[in-house]
């Protein structure tokens, strides 16, 4: 499987590459702070984000080109995205929550068409 894994701490991830960086998996241990955005996926492309870990940022996941976005796992709740402005913003697509998704203006921005299931908190 191609894709990106963080298992340990990590500074904010910038997805531009799609056949090196889709799917971009944190792990349970793994956390991704960013000054700006924790998870950047750049337009042009739907990204796949499964986060099983911890993500920080002022928007903590960008997701410009829509995809799908998953936090924890059905039974898993530890999962956390943690944004100042959103806690996702995401241009269509998907977003699954098992875990939580929480900032200070809207956890979950979305400007296209697309699902958002919430079984956690956000």
């Amino acid at each position: 499987m191609s894709g990106e894994t963080v298992t340990d701490q990590s500074a904010g991830i910038f997805l531009d590459s799609p056949t090196t960086q889709n799917p971009l998996l944190v792990a349970g241990k793994g956390q991704v702070i960013g000054g700006g955005y924790g998870v950047y996926g750049a337009a042009g492309y739907a990204w796949t984000v499964d986060n099983q870990g911890a993500i920080y940022g002022t928007t903590a996941v960008v997701l410009n080109g829509g995809g799908s976005l998953i936090n924890g796992g059905s039974g898993e709740q530890n999962a956390l995205i943690r944004g100042q402005t959103f806690g996702v913003s995401i241009a269509g697509g998907s977003v699954t929550n098992y875990g939580k998704i929480e900032s200070s203006d809207s956890a979950i921005f979305q400007s296209g068409n697309g699902v958002i299931f919430n079984a956690g908190r956000h």
